[in-house]
Order: structure tokens, then C-alpha cells, then sequence
């Protein structure tokens, strides 16, 4: 059904790169930056993130996994993860809502083309077996839950910038729309419009900057900041997703 072949078209996808060798930071003490001179995330803060209260990090990852996350975070330095999952909620109602819709424009810049290519081909798929694709009126993807899973940081190389990353998303949604017969036009079960949970992991691609300085920060404009902002925001991607997981 409609969660294998996602998985089938989907899950090959994410484009491997080999890890950072940097060293790891696992407490504050008196390191304030990386060897190369880019910041460090205040241990306290990647601490306040991790926190089950908070709700930003995956709780059924490993213990390893999470000392893992938890030194990558570090790493990360000029990330803010709460900012991230606000705009990464977003991504998924606009993604999956564009590609059911089959508005290829909207989705472009939203994902990598090998995703794109994925994703088109599913859709084809649908229509070689008769079957299409029908969004409801009312919101059709209702984001439950959205935690940080795992943060790869990437080496930087010619074709890759310092601070690239990947950064898995963990997803929870109460989905709802319709698959129906061509031939029959009726619909398809279980997708009948009635709402069912649809857990994943989307993995994002991006570049995150370190935190600019305070001198320079007073020297621009309320608009530049909001640009730059805006301008970041729009570098990230999704490269893969992986359902049931």
C-alpha cells in the first residue's frame, strides 16, 4: 500500500557523506570555540534542549545516541533548534500537501532533486494503477509531534560549506485524504478520508551559520536582519524520508 511504496521510492535517498572527524565537547568547562575558531552551543543550552520537558529530542533513542546528539548539538554552534522544528512543522503540510497536489514548482526548492524525482515518480505510480489522490477541504496533515532524532555534521569540501549538516526529523501526523479507484471511482481502503497517524523521519539538509557578532549586529538594519533570516531559512531541504520509523 501507500506506506511501502514510499518507503520504495523514498528511503534510498538520502545522499551519504562522510562525517566530521572533529573532536567532541562533552562538558562547558572553558571552551567557547571549535579548533577552527567557530563557536560552540553553550553546553547548558544543548543540555535545555535535550531535556525530556522540553520535547525538541526524540525520547526512545539510545542512551549512545543521544550522547551522540547531544555532542553533535554542540558542534552546531549559531543553531536554533526551536526555530528549526517550528519551520520544519511547517515543511511537512506544505511538502506533502504540494506533492499529492502535484505542484512540482512549489516543491523545488523545498527539496533536493533527487527527492523531487522520487516523489514524481510515485505520484506516476498512482496514476499507472488508476488510482488518484484526493486532499480534503479541511487541513489534510495535522503535525502531532516533531522531535530532533540525529545531527550528522558533514565535512566541508569544495561543493559543501563549514557548518553543513543533516538533521533528522521524527514526525507524529493525524493524516487525511482520499486514494480512489479510477475505474470504480470509489475509494480505496483504508484511505477513505477517515484520519489514521503516519509516523516518519525526514532528513534536512542545510548550513547553519554561527551567530553573528554584536558589533555587527547593531551595524545592520532591522530589514537586513529580517532578510538574512529569511535568506537561512530557505537553505534547508529535505533529501529523504523514511516512514514508519
Amino acid at each position: 500500500v501507500v506506506m511501502s511504496r514510499l518507503a520504495r521510492w523514498l528511503s534510498p535517498l538520502c545522499r551519504t557523506t562522510r562525517a566530521s572527524g572533529r573532536p567532541f565537547f562533552w562538558s562547558s568547562g572553558s571552551h567557547s570555540q571549535q579548533s577552527d575558531g567557530r563557536p560552540l552551543t553553550e553546553a547548558s543550552v544543548v543540555t535545555a534542549w535535550m531535556a525530556p520537558e522540553a520535547q525538541m529530542v526524540c525520547d526512545s533513542i539510545s542512551i549512545f545516541r543521544k550522547a551522540e546528539l547531544w555532542a553533535s548539538l554542540r558542534l552546531l554552534g549559531g543553531l536554533d533548534l526551536a526555530e528549526f522544528l517550528a519551520g520544519a512543522r511547517h515543511a511537512y503540510t506544505v511538502t506533502a500537501s504540494a506533492m499529492y497536489s502535484r505542484e512540482w514548482e512549489q516543491l523545488q526548492p523545498l527539496v533536493s532533486p533527487q527527492c523531487l524525482e522520487a516523489m514524481q515518480g510515485m505520484m506516476e505510480h498512482y496514476a499507472d494503477a488508476a488510482q488518484r489522490v484526493q486532499l480534503p477541504d479541511e487541513e489534510a496533515f495535522k503535525v502531532l509531534d516533531c522531535r530532533l532524532r540525529r545531527a550528522q555534521l558533514l565535512e566541508p569540501s569544495e561543493q559543501l560549506m563549514y557548518g553543513s549538516c543533516h538533521l533528522h526529523v521524527h514526525y507524529k501526523v493525524e493524516e487525511r485524504f482520499t486514494i480512489f479507484d479510477y475505474r470504480t471511482n470509489t475509494p480505496i481502503a483504508p484511505f477513505d478520508g477517515s484520519p489514521r497517524l503516519q509516523e516518519s523521519t525526514w532528513v534536512f539538509e542545510g548550513v547553519v551559520q554561527p551567530p553573528v557578532a554584536n558589533e555587527q549586529r547593531e551595524g545592520e538594519s532591522r530589514a537586513g536582519v529580517a532578510q538574512a533570516k529569511g535568506a537561512a531559512a530557505a537553505e534547508w531541504r529535505g533529501v529523504a524520508v523514511v516512514l514508519g520509523t
